[in-house]
């Protein structure tokens, strides 16, 4: 199953959702959301992970909540394959009831790929069926909203005939020095506040991905490069504005 890393995520992006020949331009564009194992209770119709990421795309549509049962997946699935966009939460790792990826195989979806490094994320898989996206976030909520941004709303923009579908990145100065490890992109959840020099990003708290307050409060995403460890206070950085913005 391949891995890719983020510039090669957005290049396959390219290559397989975007070419005229694929995917037409439409002034509206409606995804279908479905998720599986739903991990927290449900505030409202939307189920927990769709109602973080609700706001983002207002024309979206929910296959409701997946039994870990072929007969089930596959209903559900069909069903969003005869939308625009397909985007499902969980059941994309590699346990035994983790069935999404072999439904949509059996159903004719070519995988484009299976995992991306980045953190938080990493399990986020992206397919096409036909003139189809179908893209699998993984189930922890942080995660799923994080990689809708990141992923799954460039291609809703794109769809829709938007000439600048990814974000344009805010520059900011860290407020604290940061250490990751190597290997992945990290998506830092940040505050931003007002310096001045410009934009400081501060950390919006715990980054466990289990601490959905964090990403509840931040007003960005700070990318860090895959190969850095280290980052100074006062390094400027790229941020990915939240909540519509950028």
């Amino acid at each position: 199953m391949p891995q890719r890393g983020l510039p090669e995520v957005r290049d396959l992006f390219r290559r397989a959702v975007h070419p005229a020949s694929r995917t037409p331009l439409r002034r509206f564009a409606t995804y279908f959301f479905i998720s599986f194992r739903e991990e927290l209770p449900r505030p409202d119709s939307c189920g927990t992970r769709h109602a973080l990421f609700c706001y983002s795309w207002d024309r979206h549509r929910t296959g409701g909540i997946a039994r870990d049962e072929r007969e089930d997946l596959r209903a559900k699935l069909s069903k969003g394959l005869a939308t625009d966009v397909l985007v499902t939460s969980a059941g994309v790792s590699a346990g035994d009831r983790d069935l999404v990826r072999d439904v949509l195989a059996e159903l004719g979806v070519e995988s484009v790929f299976g995992k991306v490094l980045v953190k938080p994320g990493g399990p986020t898989a992206f397919a096409v069926a036909g003139r189809i996206p179908v893209f699998s976030l993984p189930g922890n909520p942080v995660s799923s909203l994080i990689t809708f941004e990141v992923f799954v709303r460039p291609v809703l923009r794109k769809m829709t005939g938007s000439s600048h579908p990814l974000k344009i990145p805010a520059k900011a100065a860290l407020a604290e020095p940061v250490k990751k490890k190597p290997g992945k992109t990290q998506f830092l959840r940040v505050l931003m506040e007002s310096g001045d020099g410009g934009y400081v990003a501060r950390t919006a708290g715990d980054q466990n991905t289990g601490i959905l307050r964090t990403l509840v409060l931040a007003d960005g995403i700070a990318v860090l490069p895959r190969e850095r460890t280290d980052f100074a206070a006062g390094e400027r950085v790229d941020v990915l504005l939240l909540y519509g913005q950028g």
